[in-house]
């Protein structure tokens, strides 16, 4: 018996190619009285040759062309029930596809019970196709086949197949036919086992595998029963010691029930997981870069995402972002701005894992890193200056589209309390919380082209440390709040030679603004050798961080930066930027360049204290209702 389905997707096919008129002339030579067809209705096996057969008489198309195009046409028709979404999830690529036809006409049997479906089964697979034996009851449906082969591979995968029929024969009640179906497929491939050693496996008897799975079977080359699981005992007392051809049939796949063809089918699922495995790394990898990995851990687990918030007492955040973003974009097209800043941020990405800081996210030309979160440690501040410097440094191989010059930014670091977490459901995000985020912020607003400014937060983190500063002094952000703020302008290596930023720090004398103790905060404290500081290996990471990828350019710049101030830029930037009022006039040329809104993050934020000198206290309050 057959479905309507089928019936149904013939008769639509024959009166949208050749008219009504046709089809009522078809149905008339075929003997068929029905106008029309229900899809879940049981109807005759003789019902569709009939309809083709009478069909191709009265179009003159050939029986085997009808048939293929019809195949073509019924891949668009189930479209109309839903059908189409359950075909594109068999795999990423063609092979997944013809692997798993065998298995969708297995499940296509809960919707239909009682139908008799085709069985499939490859073997031989290459880089350039893959042999598929087609067994089925019904026969001259081979085109048919044929036809939706091909159109799979164009609707779904944009892929050209080639079917090439090896041999057509007739095996008992079915027709079974080999065929070569020839195409890219690049996806394919060996899996091979590693080099390395592998992980060390639990070792457990097979009493105990035989209790755990009680309904298992276990038979010999010779295809005789060795053991039978207690519970499967229950069902088959008398099955061991006999053959298990003489109780078992292979329903699925139609094959030679041997030795040999189980092996095959062994490996073939061996494959097949360690694919399965290969793709959920991916996977994993493709989420970790989004989340981190301790936090999406955690995630999968079903924890709620509000339970990952945490607050972090002490973290650095660094802000960036682009001079005269909108200028530049003014003057090239969508798909250039794209490819700039991709270019800019695959380079700020393979610092932030070099550095070991975690990448929070990108908006237009701002970017934004943190260290100290997820994974906490001491040197935070150290990171993320490093990071900065780096950053400096490699800009100025980047060029500006517009105009040819180098791309220029400004950076801005601030270090206090946050709270760190994953918010929403449908699109989770792991995102940062609290007034520090708004004073990191405004250090890479209120500062200078290539310059990177510390507030003095960041600063005390860094007091016996290598760095290079130079004191900026006060300045006045949202709030009327006093900051003091510092420029680094490089670092000392283990000799005690000093490395600029960038190459205008060099005709500076930076060694001449290079800030003591006791002119910065008035005290009396030794700056240690920066050598002492390598013993630690963090610090040690972060200092051959000074001699890794990044080429240091020694070209001095004509033109100093101090000064230059442009009009060009009205851009409202929307991440995590609020408007602030500058007292410093060199300053309050950059924020008309670049006027930020205010980003309202978290309503339960409290507002940033201050001391009673007016400056920001070390570690902000930050509340989480």
């Amino acid at each position: 018996m057959m479905y309507g389905l089928l019936c149904e997707s013939l008769h639509d096919f024959i009166k949208e190619s050749y008219g009504d008129d046709v089809w009522k002339l078809v149905r008339e030579r075929a003997d068929v009285r029905l106008h029309s067809f229900v899809t879940h209705e049981v109807y005759s096996e003789s019902v569709i040759p009939r309809i083709a057969m009478a069909a191709s008489g009265v179009t003159g198309t050939p029986y085997s062309d009808l048939m293929n195009s019809w195949g073509v046409y019924f891949l668009g028709f189930v479209g109309k029930y839903g059908y189409d979404r359950i075909l594109k999830v068999l795999g990423r690529h063609v092979r997944d596809f013809v692997n798993g036809l065998d298995n969708l006409h297995e499940y296509l049997r809960f919707s239909y019970p009682k139908v008799q479906p085709p069985t499939f089964f490859c073997q031989e697979e290459s880089a350039t196709g893959v042999t598929l034996h087609y067994r089925s009851k019904r026969k001259g449906y081979l085109h048919y086949a044929m036809g939706q082969l091909r159109q799979m591979g164009k609707q779904f995968y944009d892929t050209d197949i080639h079917v090439e029929v090896l041999s057509e024969q007739l095996v008992g009640d079915y027709s079974h036919v080999t065929m070569r179906l020839n195409f890219d497929n690049s996806a394919y491939r060996y899996i091979q086992k590693e080099d390395t050693d592998e992980e060390e496996m639990l070792s457990f008897t097979s009493d105990f595998f035989f209790e755990v799975f009680p309904f298992n079977i276990v038979f010999r080359q010779d295809m005789v029963v060795h053991n039978v699981g207690s519970g499967l005992a229950t069902v088959f007392p008398d099955l061991d010691g006999k053959m298990i051809t003489d109780a078992f049939l292979l329903a699925r796949p139609l094959v030679e029930f041997t030795w040999n063809m189980e092996q095959k089918k062994s490996s073939k699922l061996e494959e097949s997981m360690k694919m399965l495995d290969y793709e959920m790394k991916k996977t994993d990898d493709l989420l970790y870069r989004m989340i981190p990995k301790p936090v999406a851990k955690s995630l999968r687990k079903g924890l709620p995402s509000v339970n990952t918030c945490e607050v972090f007492p002490d973290v650095t955040i660094l802000f960036s972002d682009v001079v005269g973003f909108t200028r530049i974009c003014s003057h090239i097209t969508p798909m250039q701005v794209v490819s700039m800043l991709n270019t800019m941020y695959t380079l700020f990405d393979t610092l932030s894992e070099k550095h070991r800081v975690f990448k929070v996210e990108t908006i237009g030309d701002a970017y934004m890193v943190v260290a100290g979160v997820p994974e906490k440690t001491k040197y935070h501040a150290h990171n993320i200056c490093d990071m900065a410097l780096d950053m400096v440094r490699s800009i100025d191989h980047l060029k500006d589209p517009s105009t040819g010059n180098n791309i220029q930014i400004r950076v801005g670091v601030h270090s206090g309390m946050v709270v760190a977490g994953v918010v929403g459901h449908r699109m989770p995000r792991f995102g940062l919380y609290g007034d520090t985020v708004h004073s990191a912020s405004a250090m890479e607003s209120n500062g200078k082209e290539m310059h990177i400014q510390l507030s003095g937060a960041t600063y005390e983190h860094l007091i016996d440390s290598p760095f290079i500063f130079e004191r900026r002094g006060m300045i006045t952000i949202k709030g009327n709040v006093e900051i003091e703020t510092y420029w680094l302008k490089g670092k000392r290596d283990k000799d005690g030679n000093a490395q600029a930023a960038c190459p205008q720090f060099e005709t500076q004398a930076i060694s001449t603004t290079t800030l003591t103790p006791e002119s910065s905060l008035g005290g009396k404290r030794e700056l240690i050798n920066p050598t002492n500081i390598l013993d630690d290996e963090e610090l040690v990471h972060s200092e051959h961080s000074q001699q890794g990828e990044i080429v240091t350019s020694t070209a001095s710049l004509e033109m100093s930066m101090q000064g230059i101030s442009t009009d060009e830029d009205s851009f409202t930037k929307n991440h995590y930027k609020e408007s602030f009022v500058e007292n410093d006039p060199e300053a309050l040329t950059h924020q008309q360049e670049d006027t930020h809104s205010v980003a309202k993050l978290d309503p339960c934020v409290a507002p940033l204290p201050t001391s009673q000198n007016g400056t920001i206290p070390r570690t902000p309050v930050c509340q989480l209702l």
